[in-house]
């Protein structure tokens, strides 16, 4: 009974390293701060659960919070991500078109 939480334990944080790794890979290092703001607020809510060797506690307003303006934070800097590209694939195409019209 035992060692199933620290296997599992184990094998979480081993294959929560190595999605980092893939973050930092395809994602830069900029994504790799969001999602460890992220994973880290949302760490707290483990907290709620009652494990075995582990008892439940309550999160406070301020953890909620904090969850909140993280996750905020994330979809504003998704947005304005996305809107940036588009613009700038919006002034590729004007670009492009402009250099094969015909003169």
């Amino acid at each position: 009974y035992m060692p199933y939480p620290l296997v599992l334990y184990i094998f979480i944080n081993i294959g929560l390293n190595i999605l980092v790794l893939v973050v930092v890979k395809y994602g830069g290092s900029v994504l790799n701060f969001v999602v460890g703001t992220v994973t880290t607020s949302l760490q707290y809510f483990a907290f709620i659960v009652n494990w075995p060797l582990v008892p439940s506690s309550q999160l406070a307003a301020s953890n909620y919070f904090g969850l909140a303006c993280s996750l905020i934070g994330l979809v504003l800097y998704r947005v304005v991500s996305m809107q940036k590209d588009a613009a700038e694939k919006q002034a590729k195409e004007i670009a492009l078109k402009e250099q094969t019209a015909p003169k």
